[in-house]
């Protein structure tokens, strides 16, 4: 049986059948602000599957359904890099530490790797 964590409950209780109720508590912590949503990025053609941040950067990058891969920047005045290249959906993106380097996996069974520029060449 698998343990169960960060629930508050009495050491003796155990798991109940469907019928019983089960209460959680949420507290939340001293000085916590509510989340709220810091920024919206529209681009993609289709969904995205995936995404990724690079904090030190200031960016996030994200692949779509549509092939692409987005890098979005959180700094004003500079507008979000596209990477073309995938013949399918994209899955998965990826960064190297420093963000020099991205990594996308994709449907058209590829994996490419960009330079973290405006060029994206890969």
């Amino acid at each position: 049986m698998a343990e169960v964590k960060n629930l508050k409950n009495k050491p003796e209780s155990r798991l109940r059948p469907a019928k019983s109720k089960l209460t959680v508590k949420v507290q939340p912590r001293a000085n916590q602000a509510d989340p709220s949503l810091m920024r919206s990025f529209k681009g993609h053609k289709e969904g995205v599957m995936s995404t990724t941040f690079i904090p030190h950067l200031k960016q996030s990058i994200s692949g779509s359904m549509d092939g692409t891969v987005m890098v979005w920047n959180f700094k004003p005045n500079i507008r979000p890099f596209r990477f073309v290249g995938h013949k399918g959906p994209v899955y998965s993106v990826a960064s190297t530490p420093n963000g020099d380097t991205i990594v996308s996996g994709s449907a058209d069974e590829t994996i490419r790797i960009w330079k973290n520029s405006i060029e994206g060449f890969s």
